[in-house]
C-alpha cells in the first residue's frame, strides 16, 4: 500500500498541476486540482526564495532586486540634488552678470570627436577628425585637447572634418596675453620637430 501510494503521488501532483494552469475558464477539477496542489507550489517557491536570498548572502556581487532599487534610488537623489545645486549656481551667475551689466555669455557648444587620419610626414600640421557638419562642426572652429589649443577646423565634410594645428601656417588665431591685456594674431608656420 505504501509503495502504491509512494508511486501515485507524482502522477497525481502533475495532473493537478496539468488541470490548474489549462487555459480554460475555472472547472471544479482545477479548483480541486489547486486546492491538493497549493501547499507544494507554495512550499517550493519559498524554497527558492530562500535559496536565492542564501545565494545572494553567499556569492558577492550579487544583489537582490529590492537592494538594487534601493541603491537606485539613493543615487537618483543624489542626482537630482546635484542638478538642483547646479540650477542654483547658473541663476546666481546669471544675477551676478545682470548686477554687473556684462554682455550675455554665448552658448559654446563642445563635440567630442577622434582623431581618425593623420600623415606620418606631417603630423605636425594636421588631421582629421572623426565628426563633421553633422554632428554641429564648423570650419573655423577651435579645436582643443583640455585646455590647450591644439588648432582649428580647416574643411569640415558631412562626418568628418580636417584641422589645421598651430603648427600649419594657415592656422591663424585671435589671442590675447594673460595680464597685459595685448591682443593679436598667432599664425603658425615655425617647423615643429
Amino acid at each position: 500500500m505504501k509503495r502504491l501510494a509512494t508511486r501515485l503521488l507524482p502522477v497525481v501532483l502533475i495532473a493537478g498541476l496539468l488541470l490548474a494552469w489549462t487555459p480554460r475558464g475555472r472547472q471544479p477539477g482545477q479548483t480541486a486540482a489547486g486546492a491538493v496542489t497549493r501547499p507544494f507550489v507554495e512550499s517550493w517557491n519559498r524554497v527558492s526564495a530562500e535559496t536565492a536570498s542564501l545565494l545572494g548572502w553567499v556569492l558577492p556581487g550579487r544583489q537582490s532586486a529590492t537592494e538594487e532599487v534601493r541603491e537606485l534610488t539613493v543615487a537618483l537623489r543624489e542626482a537630482e540634488a546635484k542638478l538642483a545645486e547646479v540650477d542654483a549656481l547658473r541663476r546666481e551667475n546669471n544675477e551676478l552678470r545682470l548686477a554687473l551689466a556684462l554682455a550675455p555669455r554665448s552658448e559654446w557648444r563642445a563635440v567630442a570627436a577622434e582623431v581618425i587620419a593623420r600623415d606620418p610626414a606631417t603630423w605636425n600640421r594636421g588631421f582629421r577628425i572623426g565628426r563633421g557638419t553633422d554632428h554641429g562642426i564648423v570650419v573655423g572652429s577651435v579645436v582643443m585637447h583640455g585646455r590647450f589649443v591644439l588648432g582649428r577646423v580647416a574643411e569640415a565634410g558631412k562626418a568628418s572634418a580636417r584641422v589645421d594645428t598651430i603648427g600649419n601656417h594657415s592656422c591663424k588665431l585671435s589671442v590675447a596675453l594673460a595680464g597685459s591685456g595685448a591682443v593679436g594674431v598667432l599664425w603658425g608656420g615655425g617647423k615643429l620637430h
